[in-house]
């Protein structure tokens, strides 16, 4: 899937996406097991979010909102204005 990805967006930088194949007690990440993929995402040491997923397309949309997401932050961080916004 990672391939898939960075030959539709090469700049793109997925380092804080773990990838893999994986077993019941794999870290935070994305990984498949048992034919599904698994969204792991986990807090303090505990596991706060596991979502089994059975297909690609919903796996993207997980995926592109972790994307957005992180390139909103920056954008937020890289051009706030002090005393006027939030973070």
């Amino acid at each position: 899937m990672e391939f898939q990805i960075n030959s539709v967006l090469p700049d793109l930088s997925l380092n804080k996406i773990n990838f893999s194949v994986g077993t019941d007690n794999s870290p935070e990440g994305i990984y498949t097991h048992n034919s599904m993929y698994h969204y792991v995402i986990t807090e303090e040491g505990k596991i706060r979010i596991h979502r089994q997923i059975d297909n690609e397309e919903e796996v993207f949309w997980i995926l592109l909102n972790e994307i957005l997401f992180q390139v909103a932050s920056d954008y937020a961080t890289q051009n706030r204005i002090p005393g006027k916004d939030f973070i």
